[in-house]
């Protein structure tokens, strides 16, 4: 018996069980391929709307988050550090409070990532982006087409969002 080819078909099979794992959402979803594009048009910090469908056409990751969540709030640094390290990749923050309380209440310089304030009842958004609740942190990730590639219900980790961004990219091409 070969030891080496079993070997390898059991790292392969395993390499590819992590990697749906992380790139599927944490509440049990299977990554979603493709779909229906996209569209959401929100408030940004200055008052100006932007529209998803106007942002360069690449992955783009949207979290919606809470000043009052403090998941949310550890998320939003490695959201910002994450943009900065994959400038090829939008990232976008969607505040689901009122543009005031963002303000007053981010706890980071914003930069790099693009911060809208979305409806203090954001349900009908967040389930158009896959959400089968309200529960935030909840954060969708795009093809760079805009249909659903992945997401998550609750805190993400810098390894998530990277392979997730990945794995949108490669399933792009």
């Amino acid at each position: 018996m070969r030891v080496a080819p079993l070997l390898r078909v059991a790292c392969s099979a395993a390499l590819l069980a992590l990697g749906a794992a992380l790139a599927g959402p944490a509440t049990g979803h299977e990554p979603h391929q493709g779909g229906t594009p996209l569209d959401l048009e929100l408030a940004g910090l200055a008052g100006h709307f932007v529209r998803l469908a106007d942002l360069p056409a690449r992955v783009t990751v949207i979290n919606f988050w809470r000043s009052d969540c403090p998941p949310c709030l550890r998320e939003l640094p490695l959201l910002s550090g994450f943009a900065r390290m994959h400038a090829e990749v939008n990232v976008v923050a969607v505040a689901v409070q009122s543009r005031t309380e963002t303000e007053r209440t981010l706890p980071i310089d914003p930069a790099p990532l693009i911060v809208l304030v979305g409806s203090r009842e954001p349900e009908g958004t967040m389930r158009r982006l896959g959400a089968r609740s309200t529960a935030i942190p909840y954060t969708a990730v795009l093809h760079p087409d805009r249909s659903l590639c992945a997401s998550r219900t609750g805190e993400v980790s810098l390894a998530w969002l990277e392979e997730a961004a990945r794995v949108c990219d490669v399933a792009a091409r």
